[in-house]
Protein backbone atom coordinates (compact mmCIF):
# COMPACT_ATOMS: atom_id res chain seq x y z
CA UNK A 1 0.00 0.00 0.00
CA UNK A 2 1.26 3.47 -0.83
CA UNK A 3 2.15 5.84 1.96
CA UNK A 4 -0.15 8.65 3.03
CA UNK A 5 1.13 12.05 4.05
CA UNK A 6 -0.59 11.69 7.44
CA UNK A 7 1.85 8.90 8.35
CA UNK A 8 4.71 11.35 8.66
CA UNK A 9 5.62 14.29 10.83
CA UNK A 10 7.51 16.51 8.42
CA UNK A 11 10.14 18.64 10.10
CA UNK A 12 10.43 22.31 9.11
CA UNK A 13 8.67 22.33 5.71
CA UNK A 14 9.12 25.61 3.84
CA UNK A 15 7.96 27.26 0.64
CA UNK A 16 10.16 27.48 -2.45
CA UNK A 17 10.72 31.19 -1.84
CA UNK A 18 11.85 30.51 1.72
CA UNK A 19 14.13 27.67 0.61
CA UNK A 20 15.71 29.92 -2.01
CA UNK A 21 16.29 32.61 0.62
CA UNK A 22 17.83 30.07 2.99
CA UNK A 23 20.17 28.89 0.23
CA UNK A 24 21.17 32.46 -0.59
CA UNK A 25 21.76 33.34 3.07
CA UNK A 26 23.85 30.23 3.66
CA UNK A 27 25.89 31.01 0.54
CA UNK A 28 26.59 34.52 1.81
CA UNK A 29 27.52 33.21 5.26
CA UNK A 30 29.75 30.37 4.03
CA UNK A 31 27.46 27.66 5.39
CA UNK A 32 25.30 24.83 4.10
CA UNK A 33 22.43 22.63 5.27
CA UNK A 34 22.66 19.06 6.47
CA UNK A 35 24.87 17.31 8.97
CA UNK A 36 28.22 18.34 7.48
CA UNK A 37 29.86 21.73 6.89
CA UNK A 38 32.44 20.25 4.54
CA UNK A 39 34.12 22.90 2.38
CA UNK A 40 32.99 21.24 -0.86
CA UNK A 41 29.36 21.25 0.29
CA UNK A 42 29.64 24.89 1.33
CA UNK A 43 31.02 25.76 -2.10
CA UNK A 44 28.23 23.77 -3.75
CA UNK A 45 25.68 25.84 -1.83
CA UNK A 46 27.30 29.04 -3.09
CA UNK A 47 27.14 27.82 -6.70
CA UNK A 48 23.60 26.52 -6.23
CA UNK A 49 22.35 29.93 -5.11
CA UNK A 50 23.71 31.40 -8.35
CA UNK A 51 22.17 28.64 -10.49
CA UNK A 52 18.76 28.95 -8.87
CA UNK A 53 18.73 32.70 -9.32
CA UNK A 54 19.65 32.35 -13.01
CA UNK A 55 17.08 29.64 -13.76
CA UNK A 56 14.36 31.52 -11.88
CA UNK A 57 15.01 34.52 -14.08
CA UNK A 58 15.17 32.60 -17.37
CA UNK A 59 12.44 29.95 -17.11
CA UNK A 60 9.01 30.73 -18.52
CA UNK A 61 6.32 28.06 -18.28
CA UNK A 62 5.73 26.48 -21.68
CA UNK A 63 2.36 26.15 -23.40
CA UNK A 64 2.49 22.36 -22.93
CA UNK A 65 3.00 22.70 -19.18
CA UNK A 66 0.26 25.34 -18.99
CA UNK A 67 -2.10 22.92 -20.73
CA UNK A 68 -1.19 20.16 -18.28
CA UNK A 69 -1.74 22.49 -15.32
CA UNK A 70 -5.11 23.56 -16.71
CA UNK A 71 -6.23 19.94 -16.65
CA UNK A 72 -5.62 19.43 -12.92
CA UNK A 73 -8.91 18.53 -11.28
CA UNK A 74 -7.82 17.66 -7.73
CA UNK A 75 -5.83 19.56 -5.11
CA UNK A 76 -2.50 18.00 -4.28
CA UNK A 77 0.46 18.52 -1.97
CA UNK A 78 3.93 18.34 -3.47
CA UNK A 79 6.81 17.51 -1.11
CA UNK A 80 10.40 17.96 -2.28
CA UNK A 81 13.22 16.36 -0.28
CA UNK A 82 16.55 18.11 -0.74
CA UNK A 83 19.48 20.01 0.84
CA UNK A 84 20.94 23.37 -0.11
CA UNK A 85 24.22 21.73 -1.21
CA UNK A 86 22.52 19.44 -3.75
CA UNK A 87 23.64 20.35 -7.26
CA UNK A 88 20.86 18.45 -9.04
CA UNK A 89 18.33 20.26 -6.86
CA UNK A 90 19.64 23.66 -7.93
CA UNK A 91 19.04 22.65 -11.55
CA UNK A 92 15.57 21.19 -10.94
CA UNK A 93 13.91 22.98 -8.03
CA UNK A 94 13.41 26.35 -9.78
CA UNK A 95 11.29 24.59 -12.42
CA UNK A 96 9.23 22.81 -9.77
CA UNK A 97 8.82 26.03 -7.80
CA UNK A 98 7.60 28.13 -10.70
CA UNK A 99 5.27 25.40 -11.99
CA UNK A 100 3.73 24.86 -8.55
CA UNK A 101 3.19 28.58 -8.10
CA UNK A 102 1.27 28.68 -11.39
CA UNK A 103 -1.46 26.34 -10.13
CA UNK A 104 -3.88 26.97 -7.27
CA UNK A 105 -4.25 23.18 -7.00
CA UNK A 106 -0.61 22.56 -6.00
CA UNK A 107 0.73 23.22 -2.50
CA UNK A 108 4.53 22.87 -2.62
CA UNK A 109 6.58 22.26 0.51
CA UNK A 110 10.30 21.65 0.70
CA UNK A 111 11.97 19.65 3.46
CA UNK A 112 15.60 18.91 4.24
CA UNK A 113 16.66 15.30 3.86
CA UNK A 114 18.78 15.01 6.98
CA UNK A 115 15.95 16.40 9.14
CA UNK A 116 13.43 13.95 7.66
CA UNK A 117 15.17 10.60 7.25
CA UNK A 118 12.05 8.57 8.08
CA UNK A 119 10.30 10.20 5.13
CA UNK A 120 13.39 10.05 2.90
CA UNK A 121 13.76 6.33 3.50
CA UNK A 122 10.36 5.72 1.91
CA UNK A 123 11.76 7.05 -1.38
CA UNK A 124 15.20 5.53 -1.75
CA UNK A 125 16.66 5.34 -5.26
CA UNK A 126 17.10 1.71 -6.34
CA UNK A 127 16.00 0.75 -2.85
CA UNK A 128 19.25 1.84 -1.20
CA UNK A 129 20.36 5.41 -1.96
CA UNK A 130 19.13 8.60 -0.27
CA UNK A 131 19.56 10.48 -3.54
CA UNK A 132 17.99 13.92 -3.85
CA UNK A 133 15.99 15.81 -4.91
CA UNK A 134 12.87 13.68 -4.66
CA UNK A 135 9.43 15.04 -5.52
CA UNK A 136 6.40 13.24 -4.05
CA UNK A 137 2.77 14.16 -4.75
CA UNK A 138 -0.11 13.44 -2.37
CA UNK A 139 -3.83 13.96 -2.72
CA UNK A 140 -4.55 17.02 -0.57
CA UNK A 141 -7.78 15.58 0.84
CA UNK A 142 -7.16 11.86 1.34
CA UNK A 143 -3.39 12.13 1.81
CA UNK A 144 -2.95 9.28 -0.67
CA UNK A 145 0.42 9.13 -2.39
CA UNK A 146 -0.02 9.76 -6.11
CA UNK A 147 3.51 9.48 -7.50
CA UNK A 148 7.17 10.23 -6.88
CA UNK A 149 9.89 11.53 -9.18
CA UNK A 150 13.63 12.09 -9.05
CA UNK A 151 16.41 12.47 -8.32
CA UNK A 152 17.15 13.60 -11.88
CA UNK A 153 15.65 13.35 -15.40
CA UNK A 154 16.18 10.05 -17.20
CA UNK A 155 18.24 11.74 -19.92
CA UNK A 156 20.72 13.08 -17.38
CA UNK A 157 20.77 9.80 -15.44
CA UNK A 158 21.45 7.82 -18.61
CA UNK A 159 24.36 10.12 -19.44
CA UNK A 160 25.64 9.75 -15.89
CA UNK A 161 25.50 5.96 -16.08
CA UNK A 162 27.26 5.94 -19.45
CA UNK A 163 29.99 8.28 -18.21
CA UNK A 164 30.67 6.18 -15.11
CA UNK A 165 30.77 2.98 -17.18
CA UNK A 166 33.27 4.54 -19.59
CA UNK A 167 35.26 6.26 -16.82
CA UNK A 168 35.19 4.00 -13.75
CA UNK A 169 38.12 5.83 -12.15
CA UNK A 170 36.58 9.29 -12.54
CA UNK A 171 36.45 11.40 -9.40
CA UNK A 172 33.25 12.76 -7.91
CA UNK A 173 34.33 16.27 -8.92
CA UNK A 174 34.78 15.15 -12.54
CA UNK A 175 31.33 13.57 -12.56
CA UNK A 176 29.71 16.68 -11.05
CA UNK A 177 31.31 18.84 -13.75
CA UNK A 178 29.95 16.57 -16.48
CA UNK A 179 26.46 16.48 -14.95
CA UNK A 180 26.18 20.27 -14.81
CA UNK A 181 27.46 20.49 -18.39
CA UNK A 182 24.66 18.17 -19.50
CA UNK A 183 22.08 20.22 -17.64
CA UNK A 184 23.39 23.37 -19.34
CA UNK A 185 23.28 21.77 -22.78
CA UNK A 186 19.74 20.44 -22.27
CA UNK A 187 18.47 23.87 -21.12
CA UNK A 188 15.85 22.32 -18.85
CA UNK A 189 13.98 20.50 -21.63
CA UNK A 190 14.22 17.05 -20.02
CA UNK A 191 13.09 18.43 -16.67
CA UNK A 192 10.14 20.29 -18.20
CA UNK A 193 9.05 17.25 -20.21
CA UNK A 194 9.11 14.92 -17.22
CA UNK A 195 7.39 17.41 -14.93
CA UNK A 196 4.63 17.84 -17.52
CA UNK A 197 4.06 14.07 -17.47
CA UNK A 198 4.16 14.11 -13.66
CA UNK A 199 1.43 16.76 -13.61
CA UNK A 200 -0.74 14.74 -15.98
CA UNK A 201 -0.20 11.55 -13.98
CA UNK A 202 -0.95 13.06 -10.56
CA UNK A 203 -3.39 15.86 -11.32
CA UNK A 204 -5.77 14.37 -13.85
CA UNK A 205 -8.27 11.91 -12.36
CA UNK A 206 -9.02 10.26 -15.70
CA UNK A 207 -5.34 9.43 -16.19
CA UNK A 208 -4.99 7.89 -12.72
CA UNK A 209 -8.17 5.82 -12.98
Amino acid sequence: MSATIQQFQLNNPVSYETFFNITREQAEQGRTSGTSQDALLVESTRLNAQRMKRIDKQFEITAEVQEALAGIDRAQKWIVITETWCGDSSQILPFIGKIATASAYIDLQIILRDENLDFMDQYLTNGRSRSIPKLVSFDAVSGEELASWGPRPKLIQDQTDAFMKANPAASHEELVKEVHTWYAQDKGQAIISELKEFIIKTGHTAVRA
